[in-house]
């Protein structure tokens, strides 16, 4: 299985501001308009918690509109599980119409996932960023680049002691990903380092959709400060 060597982090500051729209801007008081689909999705001291380190396919799903040039954060941090050196968390973009329960895929969507598996892909210094493309609740293709290449994250950006060492004294990782649903073009911020950000080219269209989900694998996981905008 071939791997991504060549990493470009590009500073940001260099490309012209855009106009933005608030789409969400949630903290988590109460669920609101999050929905648990699968697993032990609570609010614990105004955070979003996903409780169950056994559990691969969790899911909490929310409305909002999605189309044109995207761009989704949140404040992530870590609670347990990662100690058997496996687990994997991201979220689900443009979902046309999310499942009612414990699924592999999510409607037709896009999964954009970060992963921690060195059996499988040889590493155990970093996470790697994947996208799957979901068409079903049953069926998920897993994306490369344009040159068939995969998408391990650098350890400067996202290494398994960092994410790790979060959740204490209020530390936490802020993740930021843009993506041109137009062109499948986006970046992947680097989560201390937010004027720097990682490309990805998935050279395909991504549809509009009507919701987002936060989805863990065998982690337990917080999550705060939910923005999703459109970039005009």
């Amino acid at each position: 299985m071939k791997l991504f060597h060549f990493l470009i982090l590009i500073f940001a500051a260099t490309f012209p501001c855009l106009a933005e729209d608030y789409l969400i801007r949630d903290g988590f008081a109460i669920m609101g308009e999050w929905k648990r689909i699968n697993g032990s999705w609570t609010i614990k001291n105004g955070v979003l918690v996903q409780e169950d380190t056994a559990d691969t396919m969790t899911h909490s799903a929310r409305m909002v509109k999605q189309e044109g040039i995207m761009e989704y954060e949140f404040d992530c941090f870590y609670r347990g599980g990662l100690s058997d050196r496996y687990g994997g968390f991201g979220i689900h973009i443009c979902i046309d119409s999310p499942t009612s329960g414990r699924s592999w895929g999510m409607g037709r969507s896009f999964l954009l996932w970060m992963t921690f598996d060195p059996k499988a892909y040889g590493r155990d210094d970093c996470f790697f960023l994947q996208v799957y493309r979901s068409t079903s609740p049953v069926h998920m293709d897993f994306l490369h680049n344009k040159k068939g290449d995969e998408y391990p994250l650098d350890p400067d950006i996202l290494s398994p002691e960092d994410f790790t060492a979060t959740g204490r004294d209020n530390d936490h990782l802020r993740f930021r990903i843009r993506i041109d649903c137009t062109n499948g073009k986006g970046r992947f911020y680097h989560p201390r380092k937010p004027e720097y950000y990682y490309p990805f080219d998935l050279d395909t269209v991504i549809q509009p959709g009507m919701y987002i989900s936060f989805r863990t694998n065998s982690l337990s996981i917080g999550i705060d400060e939910v923005i999703v905008r459109a970039i005009e």
